[in-house]
């Protein structure tokens, strides 16, 4: 029995050992799984991080000193770097160079192709196996690396260095249209935005806050819908620390407080960014104003926006408006690759800047400036009193043009006797009119540009670019808003600077003998053909002739400078400026309108009336010199400061364009995009 029970006894123990046994194989391969695993994700880790060091040392490697690209330059370093990171790792390194784009990723490219600038590493091996009786595995890692491409930056602007009182006015009324609303801005508040750079990278992390699309996502922030409030609080977000940011925060909360019921904008049409450019290539500044201009512009681009325009320093004036309206918005600045661009300069990956192009009209209304109307009728006095004379005995009244301004027209027309009674028969009064009509002055004002055409970046650098001003043209008379700022080509009519006609008039009832007697309900003809009574402003003209003023043709001149930069400041400081050479055309203005004058005749006048008179006047070069005598400073003294403070504010400055470069050769070295 006791034997039996020591064979039960064993069998038992047998089978706990091969348990235990089974267990304890269990165990081992489990760990020598795990072993094999960890060091499987230990060396993927360390491959990886070779093969990102080894992309980044041969894409910083790919371009030579003097500029060439070859994979022959990224071979040695990107090997060295790796067989010294991976050390006795037993691991082999593949390169491969060529080309990397946002748009496709990276495609191989030939070994001495100028287009390279990319490196792509593969480190692949074997990790240790502890494993028995399994296959082992081969790890690979892959990593692509941008060269630091050269970066260039563009950035234009007008001649504007302070803003002052009338400026300020200016801006409230044109930016302040253009955005929905009237605002009043002291002017240490527009300064303040004019004073002001903030960092661009610095906008964009703060506007892709404010639209919920992410910090780092520049593409998406670039070319995504936005609100111009979102504009207007990014900016604020990215605001220094300093006095002018405190003023420009002033002007930026006087903006935000407006409607801003606007179309969205997109940021990538007023400040141009290479797709492919990275992150380093943000670090710029950016002037604040150009930025709100340019915001403005934008939003507001299909619509005409009028401005009550102050008349500082010319007293009398009675009435001047102006409106404006941004055929072609701004583009201040631009970054991208000057090797794409000098490869093709206005081809898609181009460098290029433009000034806003920008269509005015002013409407000048001197009626009320009563010391020019009645030198004007004393220097024309003794010109016109032959005519008036010949007028009189064809049948016309006579006038005194010495009269009070406003009431030139004399009814002296005495007949021997003159009876009639319920609506006497018609006669002729004469009138003789200074500056009767507001005259008109509508500029096109095409804008500048600027690009990028070639580029060095040998022992000394240098930026080449072309730039270009183009003619403006200019129309001075009379015309159809609606015309103006449509599609049409506006019809000009000359504005009458002086002018000859006569309105009909009839008395009702007249009793004169000699002279002497009464005439009762004096009633005047009118545009529709009826009679009324007191009616004398309202009547019809009968346009006999007249001197008037009439321009409606180009102005100034194209120029297609080129500027050279020769070591320019790297792209994260401020950009060297040089001046476009351009054709002043407002310097020119006074001259223009000088010999514009022209007599017309109307159809009306007859052979006789209407013909001396254009005679007379054209063939009498004092008459010209007095009126333009009288006029120009006048004129000239509106036109001048309000288009050139117009166009200066809206950075469509004709007469003078700053284009400022920036050039870095080494891009910020090399990028891991992949």
């Amino acid at each position: 029995m006791k034997k039996q029970r020591s064979f039960q006894a064993a069998d038992r123990q047998r089978g706990a050992v091969i348990i235990l046994a089974a267990l304890a194989i269990s165990i081992g391969v489990i760990l020598l799984s795990l072993a094999d695993i960890g060091f499987m994700y230990y060396y993927k880790r360390e491959y990886q991080k070779a093969a990102d060091l080894a992309a980044m040392a041969g894409a910083k490697s790919l371009v030579a000193a003097d500029g060439t690209r070859a994979c022959s330059n990224a071979e040695p370093a990107a090997q060295a770097n790796a067989g010294f990171n991976l050390g006795t790792k037993g691991a082999l390194t593949d390169l491969d160079c060529g080309q990397w784009r946002a748009a496709t990723g990276f495609v191989s490219a030939g070994v001495d192709d100028p287009q390279l600038n990319a490196v792509r590493a593969v480190v692949s091996g074997q990790p240790p196996h502890f494993l028995p009786f399994t296959h082992r595995a081969t790890l690979s890692a892959y990593a692509t690396a941008v060269a630091g491409d050269a970066l260039a930056r563009l950035t234009i602007r007008s001649t504007l260095a302070t803003v002052d009182t009338e400026q300020s006015a200016l801006l409230n009324g044109i930016v302040g249209g253009m955005l929905g609303g009237n605002i009043n801005l002291p002017v240490a508040a527009w300064n303040g935005l004019l004073n002001t750079d903030i960092n661009l990278l610095t906008f964009l992390d703060a506007l892709a806050v404010r639209t919920g699309i992410g910090v780092g996502n520049y593409d998406q922030v670039l070319s995504a819908p936005i609100a111009v409030g979102q504009l207007l609080g990014a900016a604020i977000d990215a605001l220094p620390n300093n006095q002018s940011a405190n003023d420009a925060d002033v002007a930026l909360n006087g903006l935000l407080a407006l409607p801003l019921n606007l179309p969205l904008i997109t940021l990538g049409d007023l400040i141009g960014v290479d797709s492919n450019a990275p992150s380093s290539a943000l670090d710029v500044p950016l002037n604040l104003l150009q930025l709100v201009q340019g915001g403005a512009q934008l939003a507001n681009g299909n619509n005409v926006v009028a401005a009550d325009l102050p008349t500082v320093g010319i007293p009398g004036i009675a009435t001047v408006s102006v409106k404006a309206k941004v055929i072609e918005n701004m583009q201040p600045s631009a970054i991208g690759n000057p090797a794409l661009a000098a490869a093709d300069p206005l081809g898609p990956d181009k460098i290029f800047v433009r000034t806003a192009q920008v269509r005015t009209l002013v409407s000048i209304n001197l009626s009320g400036v009563t010391n020019l109307l009645n030198d004007l009728t004393s220097a024309l006095s003794p010109l016109l009193n032959p005519i008036v004379n010949f007028l009189n005995s064809a049948g016309f009244s006579s006038f005194n043009l010495l009269g009070a301004v406003g009431d030139l027209i004399k009814d002296v027309f005495e007949a021997v006797l003159t009876i009639c009674d319920n609506n006497c028969s018609p006669r002729n009064a004469l009138y003789a009119e200074a500056l009767s009509q507001p005259i008109q002055i509508s500029l096109d004002a095409a804008s500048a540009a600027g690009w990028v055409t070639d580029y060095g970046c040998g022992n000394e650098k240098s930026l080449e670019t072309s730039a270009e001003t183009s003619v403006a043209y200019l129309r001075a008379g009379t015309m159809s808003e609606a015309d103006v700022f449509s599609n049409n080509i506006p019809a000009v009519n000359a504005a009458p600077i002086v002018e000859l006609g006569y309105r009909e008039v009839r008395p009702r009832k007249c009793f004169k003998l000699l002279g002497i007697g009464t005439c009762e309900d004096e009633q005047w003809k009118q545009e529709n053909g009826t009679w009324l009574t007191n009616g004398r402003s309202t009547a019809k003209r009968n346009v006999l002739a007249g001197l008037g003023l009439k321009v409606d043709g180009p102005v100034g001149g194209s120029s297609s400078p080129t500027l050279m930069y020769t070591n320019p400041p790297e792209i994260s400081d401020q950009p060297d400026f040089q001046d476009v050479p351009s054709s002043a055309v407002l310097n020119g203005l006074g001259t223009t309108l000088r010999n514009s004058l022209q007599p017309y005749r109307s159809a009306a006048s007859g052979p006789l009336g209407g013909g001396l008179l254009e005679g007379t006047l054209s063939l009498s070069a004092s008459v010209v010199n007095a009126v333009m005598d009288l006029l120009e400073d006048v004129i000239t003294g509106l036109l001048d400061p309000i288009l050139d403070s117009l166009l200066g504010t809206l950075g469509a400055d004709l007469a003078v364009t700053d284009l400022g470069a920036n050039l870095s050769c080494d891009g910020g070295g090399a990028t891991l995009v992949d």
